[in-house]
């Protein structure tokens, strides 16, 4: 068959046009910009743009609160225009975002509000996903949060990294899963269980901070085998920094710095072949180490020696009382320190994080003028540590160390003070002041008289009776009326006000000249 010269283009729209009339998801994938699906621009939700995307795209999210809840079903990046303005509400109706193919991609959204006992990101058997750059919560208005802000079931090769978890049950939680990195994390504000491992392995735990929660790390059950757990900080547990439970073994822990938590190692129900070494404990409320019952890990491995190499060394004790009679910076008496380690480290192996443990006053309340000095007691090695205080008062900020300040007007003020170290880390502290009114002259009970004092000296007597008594002038009942006396010196006392002390009324004089 000939065909003319020109005729192809009338030919080829021709066939385009019933194609896409027989098809009309033929031009659903064309973007203005390609590879870019732009949310709200191109589509009004963040779903819709993930519907048109194509493998590979970039779904760019702009700022603005979405109020749906986002299923990631094809291999794109979900990319928010900025961490703390791209919001996605899940709006207690389940999962806020839920991944379902491999080697997608979040960053750059805060994800809240998944249903009670609900998720706010879930991985279901997936790999080679990645999840960074988020702020991460799941009940931000209740007392003890319910769900995970990041729930790993059967999913391997995750890349967590740069997140701040708030608000929930557990920050990252790991069941059944292998080979994910979580890095540079922050957990903190409720989030009652930093990282969980559940018959997970192979994990490698590093450089997160994870704080003032319940536990720090749980590690359980026989398949919690071969973890790295290194140079994360975990602070202020009320229960522990890190939970072996139910015969993990094979884990390694370094260079791990513990401050501040109830315990922190606690281990429960046989955990074997755990090393642990190069790590650094600090005020521990109960004790460092805690084996739950007789035989807990006790093929638990505290130093490096089982892994070779030409220096020895075990773990950092605040508690420990032994001296280094060779000066090769481990202990030689006082063995094992803490029931556990035969290789004590005389200092810190690594630096040790930034810590405000408390603000000490040098009072706590007073009368205005209320003066009162204020020192911060701080953990950390990266010194020199810069201080900035506020006072709540709406006066003048500090950069003192040790700043005083005087209260003029009454009131219960938070004081503050950020605190910085040489790493530019920082971590805050408060404390709460009472500067009060200045009370009225004292009233002295003794003898039957009270006498008026005011800076020591008296000005004058008076006499009282009791509800129930008989008044000066002999009538009987409540004492009301005015009175007057005349004392031992010749001086009338008359006239006053009346105050009530433990249910006594009592007449305030003046001397008649």
């Amino acid at each position: 068959m000939r065909v003319h010269q020109g005729g192809i283009e009338p030919l080829l729209l021709a066939s385009m046009l019933l194609l896409s009339i027989l098809s009309p998801s033929f031009f659903s994938n064309a973007h203005a910009n390609p590879g870019t699906v732009n949310v709200p621009g191109d589509y009004p939700s963040i779903q819709a743009g993930i519907n048109h995307a194509i493998v590979g795209d970039t779904v760019m999210v702009g700022l603005g609160v979405y109020n749906e809840r986002v299923v990631l079903n094809k291999t794109v990046h979900l990319v928010g225009a900025a961490r703390d303005g791209t919001i996605i509400d899940g709006q207690r109706a389940g999962t806020v975002v839920t991944v379902t193919v491999d080697s997608a991609s979040i960053t750059g959204f805060t994800i809240r509000n998944p249903a009670i006992f609900g998720n706010a990101v879930e991985l279901l058997h997936v790999n080679n996903t990645s999840v960074t750059n988020c702020a991460i919560s799941t009940d931000v208005g209740s007392g003890r949060p319910t769900g995970a802000g990041l729930d790993l079931y059967g999913s391997n090769g995750t890349l967590v990294d740069g997140n701040v978890f708030t608000h929930s049950l557990y920050g990252v939680n790991m069941s059944f899963s292998v080979r994910n990195r979580i890095s540079n994390n922050r957990m903190l504000n409720s989030t009652l269980i930093g990282v969980e491992f559940l018959d997970s392995a192979n994990n490698t735990i590093i450089q997160n901070r994870i704080e003032y929660g319940e536990e720090g790390l749980d590690l359980t059950g026989p398949g919690t085998i071969g973890n790295n757990v290194t140079r994360n900080a975990l602070v202020g547990m009320s229960l522990s920094g890190v939970f072996l439970i139910d015969r993990g073994f094979g884990n390694l822990f370094v260079e791990n710095s513990f401050l501040l938590n109830h315990i922190g190692v606690n281990i429960q129900n046989v955990t074997s072949q755990n090393t642990f070494y190069h790590n650094s404990f600090l005020r521990s409320g109960f004790r460092h180490v805690n084996h739950v019952f007789p035989g807990d890990g006790a093929l638990d491995v505290w130093d490096n020696r089982s892994l070779g190499g030409p220096v020895k060394g075990g773990n950092y004790w605040d508690d420990y009382a032994g001296t280094d009679n060779n000066g090769d910076g481990i202990g030689d008496t006082n063995l094992r320190a803490d029931g556990v380690d035969s290789f004590p480290l005389m200092s810190p192996f690594v630096p040790v994080p930034l810590a405000v443990v408390k603000i000490i006053p040098s009072k706590g309340s007073g009368s205005v003028p209320f003066s009162v000095s204020f020192q911060a007691d701080v953990l950390g090695t990266l010194k020199p540590f810069t201080y900035l205080w506020s006072f709540g008062d709406n006066s003048s900020n500090s950069t003192e160390s040790i700043p005083s300040h005087t209260y003029s007007t009454a009131g219960n003020f938070t004081v503050r003070v950020v605190v910085r170290d040489g790493s530019a880390a920082s971590d805050v502290g408060s404390v709460s002041v009472l500067a009060s009114n200045p009370s009225g002259p004292s009233l002295i009970l003794w003898a039957g008289l009270i006498v008026l004092g005011v800076g020591g000296g008296v000005l004058g007597f008076v006499y009282y009776r009791r509800r129930k008594g008989r008044r000066a002038d002999g009538v009987e009942g409540n004492v009301q009326g005015m009175g007057s006396k005349v004392d031992g010196r010749g001086r009338v006392w008359t006239g006053g006000s009346r105050l009530v002390l433990d249910r006594v009324q009592v007449r305030l004089t003046s001397r008649m000249m």
